[in-house]
């Protein structure tokens, strides 16, 4: 959607859809891309949201952070992969995430 409008109409048009999610406890999921879009168009759209999980990845290894969503061990990049047979993040393995 930012793609095709200026950030301030697409901020515009998803703050009442954010506010009317975290008023019915619902949880929603938005994906944005950086290198695709600045900086600051991450941060106004992710001011938005409670938090968001980040990923990266650096030579060939996948990686994932937590910001600002509940109680966790770590902010850090912590080291993930996936498989046909579950998801396996840092030292634990979560089988039955399909």
């Amino acid at each position: 959607m930012i793609a095709y409008l200026d950030p301030n109409t697409a901020f515009r048009f998803l703050s009442p859809i954010a506010g009317r999610r975290k008023r019915d406890r619902a949880v929603a999921m938005y994906t944005i891309e950086k290198g695709v879009h600045g900086e600051q168009e991450i941060q106004m759209l992710g001011s938005l949201m409670d938090g968001m999980i980040e990923f990266k990845v650096e030579n060939l290894n996948t990686f994932l952070a937590v910001r600002g969503i509940s109680d966790v061990q770590s902010r850090a990049f912590i080291r993930y992969s996936a498989t046909k047979q579950g998801v396996n993040i840092g030292s634990f393995s979560l089988d039955h995430i399909r």
